[in-house]
């Protein structure tokens, strides 16, 4: 049994998912009255994605530079609690729920692969960053992108895999009564 295996399945991760789960709450709200004009998304995609003029980074205000970077700094916090949040409950759900074999399997694999978001985050803050402080260089724009990209399936993938054991876990505790 792995050290995530057995931390997993000790009492002490039902509230490390709750506590974990609660502060995802509450930062969620602030990160998004934070967030840029165009959005997060816009900025995390600048390669792909086609951004009005007003929502370049060298045309906003002050404040709203300050408040991005503010929104940046924060996301650091977030990037630690959703790779842990996801991971314990992929791992508790593939050690503790009668879950269908490849659906355990599949969790186990994601409470693992969760935690390589965190690092690709981390990458893709920093050259968050530097978009925000005015460099606009092509190749910064290719490298937010192309590690936004990787990081967003991987936690998009884990979110859905969780949210499907939850569910294939609740529809077994309505069944048995």
């Amino acid at each position: 049994m792995s050290r995530l295996d057995a931390w997993a399945s000790g009492k002490a991760s039902v509230w490390i998912l709750s506590l974990s789960f609660i502060a995802l709450l509450f930062l969620s709200p602030v990160l998004n009255e934070l967030r840029p004009p165009g959005g997060w998304i816009a900025l995390e995609f600048p390669a792909w994605v086609e951004t009005a003029p007003e929502h370049l980074p060298e045309n906003w205000s002050p404040a709203e530079r300050d408040a991005a970077l503010r929104g940046l700094r924060l996301d650091f916090l977030y990037l630690m609690l959703y790779p842990l949040f996801l991971s314990i409950l992929c791992a508790q759900a593939s050690l503790l729920w009668n879950l269908p074999r490849w659906l355990s399997h599949t969790s186990r694999f994601f409470s693992r692969l969760v935690w390589l978001a965190a690092p690709l985050d981390a990458l893709e803050n920093a050259g968050l960053h530097f978009l925000i402080r005015g460099n606009d260089a092509a190749s910064l724009q290719w490298f937010v992108t192309l590690v936004s990209a990787p990081k967003w399936i991987i936690a998009l993938a884990a979110s859905f895999v969780g949210m499907l054991c939850l569910t294939v876990r609740s529809f077994e505790i309505l069944r048995k009564g």
